[in-house]
């Protein structure tokens, strides 16, 4: 997010995402390891990730 967001707005951003995801056809069982983060994270995010998808 372009913002630091709190608990409550990463939470929402979660369950919309995943709501989607199974929506597309995501099986419930699937593996997901979904962060939601603010710029002053994401470097650390991007430089240990092997996969980032952008939403």
């Amino acid at each position: 997010m372009p913002w630091g967001p709190d608990p409550r707005e990463r939470l929402e951003a979660k369950k919309r995402i995943m709501l989607e995801a199974f929506g597309q056809g995501l099986p419930l069982d699937y593996p997901v390891d979904l962060h939601v983060v603010g710029p002053r994270s994401f470097g650390g995010y991007r430089r240990l990730s092997k996969k980032m998808i952008r939403v």
